[in-house]
This record gives structure tokens, sequence and C-alpha cells, in this order.
């Protein structure tokens, strides 16, 4: 299917490759991306996705009649949420760290794993920016051919396998992506100037196989001369949750 996008416009004539890696460049030069050689970000968390987990734990009796049970949901409430961000790696570190631990090698197993999971989903809401790295092709990929549709051009770019390519929808007057369009998942994209001519995302919506859709919203604040995210915002069909990053500090790596 690539290929024979790159030959029907080399039979229209044109540098199918030039004009595509052009738009890619022009694209990348408007995304922001945080200043080399990069620092480190140590913020604290506040957020509100333990709360139906707490919720489901009040309502269970045994909970409630086991002191430990209770010590440790009570702990849940006043959790600790610190982490490090390196900007030049885009690498997200998060440490949870509660006020009671169970002392049972049951309890504290599902204690530790409640937390590796409360970790992992922070650290991952990173993943949609990312703002380390404004490159729009995988590593090793190419630019294959670009395609004018009135306001916006689909530029066609490589994958790892002939099937596995992708069609990246730009906004000719913005030179934003406005979607991807990928192998097993689909993205939309809404952007907001951060920094004088610099963009990065204020909206994301994915939408896998099979229908499963979900949606991050991004807001951003000044650390220092960075261009840092305030709060996040995930749904995914009836859940939602926000993630806000306070006490941000800024040093070198």
């Amino acid at each position: 299917m690539l290929a024979l996008a790159v030959l029907l416009f080399a039979a229209l004539g044109g540098d199918a490759p030039a004009e595509a890696t052009a738009w890619i460049e022009k694209t990348e030069a408007r995304l922001y991306t945080w200043p080399k050689p990069g620092n480190v970000v140590r913020f604290q968390v506040r957020t509100n996705l333990l709360d139906p987990l707490i919720a489901e734990f009040e309502k269970d009796p045994e909970a409630s009649s086991d002191p430990e049970k209770s010590r440790w949901v009570a702990s849940l409430k006043r959790a600790t949420i610190r982490g490090t961000a390196d900007t030049g790696t885009g690498t997200v570190s998060i440490d949870v760290a509660l006020a009671y631990e169970p002392t049972s090698s049951s309890g504290k197993g599902a204690s530790d794993k409640l937390k590796e999971w409360l970790s992992s989903t922070i650290s991952k809401a990173f993943e949609g920016l990312p703002l380390h790295d404004a490159s729009m092709l995988r590593k090793g990929g190419s630019a294959l051919a670009a395609e004018d549709r009135g306001e916006v051009v689909v530029v066609t770019v490589s994958g790892k396998g002939a099937e596995d390519g992708s069609r990246i929808h730009l906004n000719k007057r913005s030179s934003l992506p406005e979607s991807i369009e990928m192998k097993d998942m689909s993205l939309r994209f809404r952007f907001v100037e951060v920094m004088p001519g610099r963009f990065a995302p204020a909206r994301l919506e994915v939408k896998g196989r099979g229908g499963k859709e979900s949606l991050a919203e991004y807001a951003y604040q000044r650390a220092g001369e960075l261009a840092f995210p305030s709060t996040i915002k995930m749904s995914q069909g009836a859940t939602s949750a926000t993630i806000s990053f306070v006490s941000i500090q800024v040093e070198p790596r």
C-alpha cells in the first residue's frame, strides 16, 4: 500500500519523499520540546485516581472491621506522591509513600501492587506529549509521500513492516498534526501555544482496535524556563481522573 502511494505520486510528477520530508520538518519546527541538554524536574502530585478504589474499600464490611485494613485505607487518602522528570530523555519516575503499610505478607503485597499501578499510571500520562522529543517519525523511519487535500496534507510515513506505516494529517495553515492513522489505532490532536511560536498537545483522543476510546487533556505551567504540565485529565468511558503537578523544582542534570 505504501509503495503504491509513492508510485502514484511519481506518476503525477514531483519528488514524493522530499515533499513529505519537508512537511515533517516544518511540523517538527512548530512543536515545543524541552531545551537540551535537559534538566531534572522534581514535583509533587495530587490526584483523585485512588478515589473510586477507596470508596469501594469503605463499603467493604471486612475492610471496616479489620483495624489493619482500616488504617491502610485511611493512609491511601493521605498518600504522598513525588516524582522526577528528566527533560533530556523524557524518563519519568514516581514514588508513592503511605503513612501506614500492612504487616501481613498478603497485605504488603497488595499495597505494593497498588503503589506500582499508581506510579505506572502517572508516568504513562506523560507519554501522550512527549515534550522531550518532537520527532514525527519512529527511529529509522522515513516520509514517503504527501497528498494535498485542500486544508490538510496527508503525509505517509514508513513503519517497521510494509503494513505498519501511518498517515499523518497536517493542517496546512498551522503545520500542526490533526490526526494520525496507524494499523491498530488512530490519534486525534488539539494543540496550545506554550512558548512563542511553539505548541504542545492540549487534547489527545485515542481510538484503538475494536473502537475502544480514551482521552487525555493537558494544561501547562511555567517551571523556570520550561513549559511543564500543570494538570493531566484522563478519561475512558465513564471513568475519569485528574493528575495535578505542584511544588515544581527545576535542577541541572
